[in-house]
């Protein structure tokens, strides 16, 4: 609220907008209980949507007996309820005779407390990215890399888009609901640098490229206003969605296995522009939506059934050819594929999936499987931030197309 507010208020009285580190200032106050002992924890934390009419008082109580740290939200019909049980098949019941469960997300605490406290071999470098590189917050945690966020508008909600459901997301864009992104506040941004900096000795911050967001230049300026002894180095990768986030897990697990900072930058920077994506569109009407191209262009081209596929690069996004039919586009992904993966050594291979999450797990990666059996192919949700621009039914792919040296293929 701090982060919020602030800015707000100066802005409403036309007055400039100062950088305050408020974390700083509540220090001194916040400490650990000594009452407070590490336990470990059971059970499941649930993420549902139940559609019901009982609504009003009698509905939300209800609910509220079903679980332990029930938080539940009403809406037009429905409520939105976060619980933690230790009975899952007993609270889906409970919670189906209320109504009917439209979704359901579910956490092993145990799991999820013991990810949390598992201590990782220390890296040369801390890595921090953007969301925008196809990075989830479980991938995150998992490579020990600091992930800040860009915003998703859906209708009159916002939300950073880590916090994003996106099957709503989906659902939202065919329904014609209308979907937007923008970038963090500089407040929000500072206040990320200052205090990844002061948890970490070195940063490096692999960012999103500077012809797509303003976040290289907000870094760069903060950096020159705070950072006089070169602790946190800013490359602007030049990339966006799964080329940034394969190059951001190359270096992140790196970073594990080298003692120097340096050797982490200089691999960086290498290995970035050898990562290569091509990205497949559905329709062209999602773009034009964003204002990425004119409406007239993208109605015939949806009325021709033209699906365009794109690549990120430092200078914007560029076509690499246009295609009528998910065939056609299995079979430009394939011929790239042959063209640029080395034949004689392992590599990676991102997927990427928007809405269609089974037909790539199902069809495509076994075809791409057999055809390069020396290729790890690993399935990636597309950065939703992309996706609001590209809309349902989108995919992508990205590979890297000649291993840098002193990498291992097999990270």
């Amino acid at each position: 609220m701090l982060v919020f507010l602030g800015p707000l208020f100066f802005t409403l009285a036309g007055r400039t907008e100062p950088y305050f580190r408020f974390a700083d200032d509540l220090k001194s106050t916040l400490s650990l209980s000594t009452a407070w002992q590490d336990r470990e924890y059971q059970g499941y934390c649930l993420d549902v949507v139940i559609q019901t009419k009982q609504e009003g008082p009698e509905g939300i109580e209800r609910i509220l007996n079903v679980g332990e740290s029930v938080i539940a939200t009403p809406g037009d019909g429905f409520f939105k309820v976060h619980l933690h049980t230790l009975d899952r098949e007993r609270t889906k019941r409970d919670l189906t005779n209320m109504g009917a469960i439209l979704s359901w997300a579910e956490d092993d605490l145990a799991e999820q407390t013991a990810q949390f406290g598992k201590n990782l071999k220390t890296p040369a470098v801390h890595i921090m990215t953007d969301a925008a590189g196809s990075i989830t917050r479980d991938l995150a945690r998992s490579l020990g890399i600091t992930l800040l966020n860009s915003y998703i508008t859906i209708g009159a909600h916002s939300l950073p888009e880590t916090c994003v459901d996106a099957s709503q997301l989906f659902a939202a864009m065919k329904a014609g609901i209308r979907v937007s992104t923008s970038q963090a506040s500089d407040v929000e941004r500072f206040e990320s640098y200052h205090n990844t900096l002061k948890l970490y000795e070195r940063v490096l911050y692999l960012c999103v490229g500077s012809f797509y967001t303003g976040n290289y230049d907000s870094a760069m300026k903060w950096k020159g206003e705070n950072d006089p002894e070169n602790r946190m180095t800013v490359i602007d990768t030049g990339a966006a969605s799964g080329k940034l986030g394969l190059a951001v897990r190359l270096v992140a697990d790196f970073s594990f296995r080298v003692d120097e900072p340096e050797e982490v930058v200089a691999f960086a920077r290498r290995t970035v522009p050898k990562v290569q994506e091509y990205l497949f569109l559905e329709r062209l009407q999602f773009l034009a939506a964003g204002g990425r191209m004119s409406k007239t262009g993208a109605f015939f081209g949806d009325v021709l059934r033209l699906k365009p596929i794109v690549s990120p690069c430092p200078d914007g996004v560029r076509k690499m050819g246009v295609v009528r039919s998910t065939k056609e586009q299995v079979k430009f992904a394939l011929r790239h594929l042959e063209q640029e993966l080395p034949k004689d050594r392992k590599t990676i291979l991102l997927l990427e999936y928007s809405d269609n999450r089974a037909w790539l797990e199902e069809v495509l990666k076994p075809e791409i499987e057999a055809k390069f059996p020396l290729t790890t192919v690993t399935l990636q949700l597309l950065s939703l931030t992309s996706a609001a621009h590209m809309g349902p039914g989108s995919w992508g792919m990205a590979l890297l197309t000649d291993f840098p040296k002193n990498g291992n293929a097999d990270a």
